[in-house]
């Protein structure tokens, strides 16, 4: 990474000093927001110190920030925007359990495992537009969207494990085999896609190129469901199924070390399957054997039960969050699909 003047100026201060520097820094530009953000976390400002100054990555992630929260310098309330009751906007009945959704070009894209197609509806009205055909799809067990590059990833299980990367009409721009039992989607800030199998995570290119597999460890992480990427490549994972040691949301980095987790055996929560992430790093999970969604904090230390079982959301398996709505979409196994107005 090449350096400025001020960095390399950075490089030669004395470590004492260089800590008065960087909290002072942090404290001015918090400090300088406090009022107008209400109370919001400035993860703008620490990440962008982490990223300026990486080689002292790990002092920042640690000792400075610990210092700051301390100080309450960037205390925020998490859950603030989110309603306390949230609102049930439409339920839509389903001729298949919902296996996948994502939102494209102001479309909203609905798949199953049973189906050999994807479902086209409009978010605004909730009509139904019209069946998506993919050549060759059978058994689309998750999509994911990329924006930037206008296309769909679908996760395919049966007649042979692949992933498709489609154009919104369905054609096929790639097709590429995987070489693990696969599980679930999701799509980096970068637009690549993420695919979590059983304690793995692969990262491939919209051209299926193979650009990393972090292996985890098999006992600690056995049935890892879903991953997304955020902060300081870290990965947010959701794992537990059945009779499985552990059901929890946990973070792991970049080598596939756990940072923290929430759950542990099955109660807390059961079954956690899927997972979002909001624009300020909060969680909301697809607690699928409680039948309810839960909401979490960036560091997993405050948690919330966002969508409950007195919704009568039955085996939720899938989320999908539309922050410009305010819109959360909860796709079921009970062949239900969701939309509920969360954010106040």
């Amino acid at each position: 990474m090449k350096m400025n003047a001020t960095q390399t100026s950075l490089q030669h201060l004395p470590l004492e000093l260089l800590d008065a520097v960087l909290m002072k820094a942090v404290e001015k530009l918090v400090l300088s927001t406090w009022e107008a953000d209400g109370y919001e976390i400035r993860t703008d400002v620490y990440a962008h110190l982490a990223t300026v100054w990486s080689e002292w990555y790990h002092r920042l992630s640690t000792r400075w920030f610990n210092i700051v929260l301390k100080r309450k310098l960037l205390y925020f309330n998490p859950f603030a925007k989110y309603l306390k009751q949230p609102e049930e906007v439409k339920t839509i009945e389903m001729d298949y359990s919902v296996w996948g959704l994502a939102l494209l070009n102001n479309e909203l894209f609905v798949a199953s495992i049973n189906a050999v197609f994807l479902f086209m509806y409009n978010p605004l009205t909730f009509e139904k537009l019209r069946n998506v055909e993919v050549l060759g799809l059978a058994g689309p067990r998750d999509i994911a969207s990329c924006e930037s590059k206008n296309c769909l990833f679908i996760v395919n299980i049966m007649s042979g494990s692949s992933i498709f990367c489609i154009r919104p009409d369905g054609k096929i721009r790639k097709r590429w085999e995987i070489p693990y039992e696969p599980h679930n989607l999701s799509v980096a800030p970068s637009g690549n896609v993420l695919l979590t199998c059983n304690a793995k995570i692969l990262e491939y290119t919209s051209d299926g190129e193979l650009l990393r597999a972090l292996t985890l460890h098999r006992k600690t992480f056995d049935m890892t469901w879903h991953s997304v990427l955020v902060n300081f490549g870290n990965f947010h994972v959701c794992q537990g199924w059945m009779q499985s040691k552990f059901h929890r949301v946990l973070t792991v980095n970049a080598k596939g070390e756990l940072l923290r987790s929430y759950g542990s055996s099955k109660g807390s929560l059961n079954n956690p399957v899927y997972l979002t992430v909001d624009k300020d790093g909060c969680l909301l999970v697809a607690d699928s054997g409680n039948h309810q969604i839960v909401l979490f904090s960036p560091n997993l230390v405050s948690s919330r039960h966002l969508i409950t079982p007195a919704h009568e959301i039955f085996e939720p398996y899938r989320v999908l969050l539309d922050e410009k709505t305010g819109r959360l979409y909860v796709g079921t196994n009970s062949r239900k699909l969701h939309i509920f107005n969360i954010f106040m």
